[in-house]
């Protein structure tokens, strides 16, 4: 099913754009890829490897194949298959990854050699790997609900307002009874959408609460704080609190060279200011916005 719907919407691509060839138009020949970057999310070693598939396309008039596949770490072993591909056919390429590696964010990048492009086509597979700790009742210490955590509050750091942030949260379940996400959350804002993986986390295991945050929604800037409650089930209804904490930056785009002495400036007459020996009396500098 998939194939078919990657092959309608490439072949309505082609077909809607019959226009004079040039560069950028040659540039897309080839081995044309659904995605080239994937994005598996939370990875925990308990639950074993992950596996991300790559479908691509043969567009070319003639069969293409693929010469070699460069990794850049043990840890993501690829599979492919060393048969031509003929003209507007669909391959796959299969990623599997081994979390018992260093933890933290990753972003591996997969260099795919064919003979229709000898250069490579450059795919990146990214994620959070979460290694499980040596002892989950020091590490997991803040307790809220039966549930541990390593962090009271969580810092998702720095925010633009051109797309949303991702942060991972992990947890361990130490109650004696599996714990999953009521669907009715009544306390979480909109600006806050939270998932839990795996959707049941079965006692004494441990899962992640993936949180996206959009700061287009939030529309505030600076530094913001949100406190609010998850709703859970078990055998009975409890809550938890959770603390985000984030600073927003308004984002803007890309400024090219030519628009370069165009916009405002903060101009600054003197970049270092001695002071000299410092008595009772006030001092300062005055700055200018053209």
């Amino acid at each position: 099913m998939k194939y078919t719907v990657f092959l309608l919407i490439v072949s309505v691509f082609l077909f809607s754009s019959i226009v004079e060839v040039n560069s950028q138009e040659l540039e897309q020949e080839g081995l044309v890829w659904e995605n080239n970057l994937i994005n598996i999310g939370a990875v925990m070693p308990e639950q074993g490897e992950r596996i991300a598939d790559f479908y691509y396309l043969n567009q070319t008039d003639s069969n293409a194949y693929i010469n070699e596949v460069i990794t850049d770490c043990g840890c993501a072993v690829v599979a492919y298959s060393q048969d031509s591909l003929a003209p507007s056919k669909i391959g796959h390429l299969q990623i599997t990854f081994d979390p018992e590696s260093r933890g933290g964010t990753f972003s591996k990048m997969i260099v795919v050699k064919s003979n229709v492009k000898p250069l490579g086509d450059s795919l990146f597979l990214e994620g959070v790997n979460v290694h499980f700790p040596s002892d989950p009742e020091s590490h997991y210490k803040i307790k809220k609900g039966g549930l541990g955590f390593v962090f009271d509050q969580n810092n998702l750091g720095t925010l633009y307002t051109n797309k949303p942030k991702f942060k991972v949260v992990d947890f361990y379940n130490f109650n004696d009874f599996p714990v999953q996400l009521n669907l009715k959350q009544d306390s979480v804002p909109d600006h806050v959408k939270v998932r839990m993986v795996p959707p049941v986390v079965e006692s004494n295991t441990r899962g992640v609460l993936e949180i996206e945050y959009d700061p287009i929604i939030k529309n505030d800037l600076g530094f913001v704080r949100d406190s609010f409650t998850l709703s859970f089930l078990s055998g009975e209804h409890f809550e938890i609190p959770i603390n985000l904490l984030a600073t927003i930056h308004e984002y803007f785009d890309p400024l090219p060279v030519s628009q370069v002495d165009e916009v405002p400036k903060l101009l600054i007459a003197e970049m270092e200011i001695n002071l000299g020996k410092i008595g009772s009396k006030k001092c300062g500098f005055t700055n200018t916005n053209t």
